[in-house]
């Protein structure tokens, strides 16, 4: 299961909203760099709006990658991400954690933190 969720978080960093919805439970909760949840439908919307401005990913490196199976039906990640957008000079750092749930036979995400953290990893 571990290699298999990475892999997903890995996607979904890169992929456009519509990959997206089909891995994202429908009442998955979401924070993104806020202290109020947002809502996957919001979480969605902010990627369409990105894809249409162009501000793709140009890289995205996850790495002190921290993984725990809850148990065969569920799992939590943790890992720093780190990248830039196209036509952006600035870089991302954020601490990231993701709940997966099996659902229906698929993995699904059901809840999403991503804060802020420094570039240097401290």
């Amino acid at each position: 299961m571990r290699d298999k969720l990475l892999a997903l978080e890995r996607l979904l960093w890169k992929s456009k909203a519509e990959v997206c919805r089909s891995y994202v439970l429908k009442d998955a909760v979401i924070y993104m760099n806020s202290d109020a949840p947002i809502t996957r439908e919001d979480a969605l919307a902010r990627i369409k709006r990105l894809d249409a401005d162009g501000q793709r990913w140009a890289n995205v490196e996850l790495d002190e990658m921290e993984f725990l199976a809850l148990d065969n039906d569920a799992a939590i990640i943790t890992y720093r991400a780190r990248g830039s957008v196209t036509g952006k000079n600035s870089e991302l750092s954020a601490r990231c954690t993701s709940l997966y749930m099996r659902r229906n036979g698929r993995l699904r995400l059901a809840f999403h933190e991503q804060m802020k953290a420094s570039k240097s990893g401290a």
